[in-house]
């Protein structure tokens, strides 16, 4: 464990650097994942770790964004979490062709199909012939199942 807090002043979510060649200069820059990350002594560090390493003394196995955007890293917005609840807050995928995370078509029974996942086990909800109703069942089944790690969008 470092302390970080020897090397930068943390303000609403940004690493400032205290020290150095790049002393008042915002540490990270993003990577291809899209979170911020900075070098230090010949090593790779993501801020969201450093920022929560240096409020909670601590760097679980993950972290999730609360709201998403994996460049928001106010103390607030981070969170540890399972592999399964940070999953659990993706966004849907791109790969939707309905629109609506959870549900899919079904073309034999020309009918909306909703299926929820989390840790690993895969639910089934039932099917619909209208994508509102189906889209109105898959956010209660989320709400059931990820809690405060549901994710609408």
């Amino acid at each position: 464990m470092n302390d970080w807090k020897k090397l930068f002043f943390y303000e609403n979510g940004i690493l400032t650097w205290k020290t150095g060649n790049r002393k008042g200069k915002q540490a990270g820059t993003l990577n291809g994942s899209g979170y911020l990350m900075f070098k230090y002594e010949q090593k790779i560090y993501l801020v969201h770790r450093v920022v929560f390493e240096m409020h909670w003394g601590l760097v679980p196995n993950r972290i999730d964004h609360i709201n998403g955007n994996r460049v928001d890293n106010r103390i607030q917005n981070l969170r540890q979490c399972t592999a399964s609840e940070n999953q659990s807050n993706q966004k849907k995928s791109v790969k939707n062709t309905s629109g609506v995370k959870d549900v899919f078509w079904t073309p034999k029974i020309s009918k909306w199909r909703v299926r929820v996942q989390f840790d690993k086990q895969r639910r089934d909800f039932g099917y619909y012939k209208e994508l509102d109703t189906a889209a109105l069942v898959a956010k209660q089944a989320r709400e059931q199942m990820h809690k405060e790690f549901a994710c609408h969008e």
